[in-house]
Parts: C-alpha cells; structure tokens; sequence
C-alpha cells in the first residue's frame, strides 16, 4: 500500500467521525471486541453515510490494503481501502494497453529526411546544419568530417535515450546532433 494511503487513513477516518454521524456510535463500535462483531458494526454505521453524487466518486484499487493500528502482537489481515481515501488517478490509457507504454512510444517518427542548403564542406563540434525545411541542427559530439558536396540528401534518426544522428549520403560516419530549431 502506498505510504500516502497509510496517512490518509487516519485522517478520513476522523473526518469522517466528525462530519458524518455521532461519535457515540463510532466509540460504541470501537469497544467491541470481537473482530467480526466489530466490523459489521462499522459496516452498518457506513451504510448510513450518504452516497457520493456519480460525479464525485472515485474509483476503488481493490488491489490496495488498508493497514489499521492493532496492539503489538496481534496479526491483521489486510482489508481494502475505502473508496473514499482512494487517490484518483487520471489516465487516458484503456485498460486493454497497460503494460504496453513501450511499444506506444515506438510509434514516434523513427526518422526524417531532407537536404542541407547549398554547399557542404563537412563538420566538426558544434557545427550548425541548416536543413532545406528549415530545421536547424547542432553537431552535438566531438567528431569531425571534412567532405564537399552539393546540398546532399540527409536522413536524421532517433537514437536511444533520445538521441538522433546525422546521415549524410555519400558519407559512411553519423554525427550524434540536436535541434536548435
């Protein structure tokens, strides 16, 4: 369970004494001591609280325990958190793709390709490149080249952790670069 669950427990707990249903009934509940007894006295209490609106409920992780303060000594099962301190989150991911965030990304632009403008006489650190779709582009390592060619034809590829390398045609070495704009 998270560790914000673990705080937040409590803390609904006591304001949902105060806010919902005398605290007699709450104690009454809280000096029985058998367990089950005892939880079937705070199920009644909860089925008096009022129903949140449809646009005010959040939704239940029936996956996450709840940890209630026991004396040393006693094992307690885990129970399931109440709806009401269960932090909503907010995702645009069907359940059928969870799991699957890496092949989603996959599906960026693996590549680019245009033309350098005019004459290219090669590169060396922090060199910028001027692409024909205006697109400028830095030499972002410590290699150098020196070639001439005639606005040659270029492929831009993405590389792991978000890298992209240069390929010029007629030019067996890829520069690692980063766009400026």
């Amino acid at each position: 369970m998270s560790r914000i669950a673990v705080w937040l427990l409590p803390l609904v707990s006591l304001l949902s004494l105060t806010a919902f249903g005398s605290d007699a009934a709450w104690r009454d509940c809280r000096a029985v001591a058998d367990n089950a007894a005892r939880l079937a006295c705070y199920d009644a209490l909860v089925d008096q609280l009022p129903k949140p609106a449809a646009a005010d409920a959040v939704p239940v992780t029936p996956s996450a325990p709840a940890v209630a303060a026991q004396p040393a000594g006693q094992a307690v099962a885990p129970q399931p958190v109440a709806a009401a301190i269960t932090p909503a989150v907010v995702t645009t991911q069907s359940p059928a793709e969870f799991g699957l965030e890496r092949q989603a990304q996959q599906a960026q632009i693996e590549s680019i390709q245009s033309r350098i403008v005019g004459p290219f006489r090669g590169w060396e650190a922090k060199s910028k490149i001027t692409l024909e779709n205006g697109q400028v582009w830095q030499i972002d390592d410590s290699s150098r080249g020196v070639y001439s060619l005639e606005s040659p034809a270029v492929t831009i590829e993405r590389g792991v952790f978000g890298s992209f390398f240069l390929k010029i045609d007629g030019v067996n070495r890829s520069p690692k670069v980063k766009r400026l704009k």
